[in-house]
C-alpha cells in the first residue's frame, strides 16, 4: 500500500464519519419536529423543547454537531501550534545561515533544495521538514557536523521527498481527522500505516535518487543499527558496494566526530545517580540478590538540595526507564543522594522487551501488551 492510498481511504472514511454525522443530525431534529421533512422545522421547537422527549432529542442533536465541528477545533489548534513553531524556526534560523557552509549549499543544490534549506544552531542532531503550501527543510548544526558529504546529501534527499509531496500538510491532515474521530478504530490505524508508509517512501527516493543506499545505511547507523547493519549486508552480498569503500560491518566506516560538549547540569545529576544505582546493582548482583538492573526495585534516598528529578520526567516508572532498572521509589531524606535498598522488582520478565515488569493475562508487560493487541508473545530482535 502506497502513501497516497492510505491517505485517500483515510479521507473517504472521515468524510464517511462525517456525513453519517450530518445525517443524524438532520434524522433527530426532524424527530423533534414531529415532521417527515426538515422544511417543517419551527423557530420555537429548533429553539426551546416543549416536551422532555424534545429535549432529548436536541440534546443528542447537539453532541452530534459538536462532534462534527470536533476537527474544525483541532485543526485550528494544530495550525496556531505549528504557525507558532514555524514562527520560532524563521526568527532563530536566519542567525545561523550566515555561517552556512559551501557543503551544505552544494548539498541543497544536488537535491533540488536550493533556497529551501535552513540551519539552526543546536546542539542536538535534527533534520525535518516543515510547512504547509511551501515547506522547507531545517538541519541543526550539530547533524552538519556529524555527517559527511554523501551523508548530508542522502538526507536531504530523504527531506526533498518531504517537500516534493508536501507531507507536513498531509500529516497535519490526518492528525486533525486522527484526533476528531478518535473513536473510530480503523481511523487510528490507517493513520499510523500512513506515517510510515511516508517514511518509507522518502528513504526509497534516497536510494534511487542516488543509486545506491550505501550513504543512507551511514546516516542511519547510528539511530537504527540493526536496520542499517542488515541493509550494509546485503550491500556486501549484491556486490553494490566499491572496493575502496566494504568494511565488514556499516560500524567500521570512518564517522566524523562531533564537538564533544560538556553536559548540563541536568544531565550530570543524572549520570552522578546512575553511577551511585550501578555501583549498588552491582554489589547486589554479586551477593546473588538479582541478576541485574533489568530486574531491580532501587529505592532512593533525595534530600531537599538534591536533584529535581521530577522537572523533567512525570512518573518515578518514566525515571526507572531512564535511569536502566525496573522500578523506582523516590522518598525523601536528609543526608544527600543515597540508594536505600536494592531488591529483586515485583514481577518477572517481559518476553517481548524483556524488562522485568508485571505480567497480564496474556504474559506481556502493560506497555507491550497495548502495542501488540493480537500477538499473544514476541521476541526481541
Amino acid at each position: 500500500m502506497t502513501s497516497d492510498y492510505l491517505f485517500v481511504r483515510l479521507l473517504l472514511l472521515a468524510g464517511a464519519v462525517m456525513g453519517g454525522l450530518v445525517v443524524l443530525i438532520v434524522i433527530v431534529l426532524m424527530l423533534g419536529t414531529g415532521s417527515g421533512s426538515p422544511l417543517a422545522f419551527t423557530l420555537h421547537c429548533s429553539l426551546s423543547s416543549t416536551t422532555s422527549f424534545d429535549a432529548i432529542v436536541h440534546a443528542i442533536a447537539l453532541a452530534c454537531g459538536l462532534v462534527a465541528i470536533a476537527p474544525l477545533v483541532s485543526g485550528l489548534r494544530a495550525a496556531a501550534q505549528a504557525r507558532a513553531g514555524i514562527a520560532q524556526l524563521r526568527q532563530a534560523a536566519p542567525i545561523a545561515n550566515h555561517g552556512m557552509s559551501p557543503r551544505v549549499i552544494h548539498a541543497a543544490v544536488a537535491t533540488g533544495l536550493t533556497d529551501r534549506v535552513e540551519v539552526v544552531d543546536l546542539a542536538r542532531p535534527l533534520a525535518f521538514t516543515y510547512g504547509w503550501l511551501q515547506p522547507r527543510v531545517c538541519l541543526s548544526t550539530a547533524l552538519i557536523e556529524r555527517l559527511v558529504d554523501d551523508e548530508l546529501e542522502a538526507v536531504l534527499y530523504h527531506e526533498a521527498w518531504h517537500v516534493l509531496r508536501r507531507d507536513p500538510l498531509r500529516l497535519i491532515v490526518v492528525k486533525l481527522f486522527n484526533d476528531a474521530f478518535f473513536f473510530v478504530p480503523d481511523l487510528a490505524r490507517l493513520a499510523h500505516l500512513h506515517s510510515l508508509t511516508v517514511e518509507i517512501a522518502a528513504d526509497r527516493y534516497v536510494v534511487v535518487q542516488m543509486g545506491h543506499s550505501r550513504a543512507l545505511a551511514k546516516a542511519l547507523a547510528p539511530i537504527l543499527s540493526f536496520t542499517a547493519e542488515e541493509t550494509w549486508q546485503t550491500l556486501r552480498e549484491q556486490n553494490l558496494l566499491d572496493a575502496s569503500d566494504n568494511p565488514e560491518s556499516v560500524f567500521l566506516n570512518t564517522f566524523p566526530v562531533g564537538p564533544v560538549l560538556p553536559p548540563t547540569p541536568a544531565i550530570a545529576d543524572f549520570l552522578s545517580v546512575r553511577r551511585l544505582i550501578n555501583e549498588a546493582v552491582e554489589k547486589a548482583r554479586q551477593a546473588g540478590t538479582l541478576k541485574g538492573a533489568n530486574d531491580a526495585l532501587i529505592v532512593l534516598k533525595i534530600s531537599g538540595t538534591g536533584p529535581d528529578f521530577k522537572k523533567f520526567v512525570k512518573t518515578d516508572a518514566e525515571l526507572a526507564s531512564v535511569l536502566g532498572v525496573a522500578a523506582l521509589r523516590l522518598e525523601k531524606g536528609d543526608g544527600g543522594t543515597v540508594v536505600e535498598s536494592v531488591s529483586l522488582a515485583p514481577g518477572a520478565k517481559c518476553p517481548r522487551c524483556w524488562l522485568w515488569r508485571p505480567l497480564g493475562g496474556r504474559g506481556l508487560c502493560e506497555r507491550c501488551d497495548a502495542a501488540e493487541p493480537q500477538a499473544a508473545t514476541a521476541s526481541p530482535q
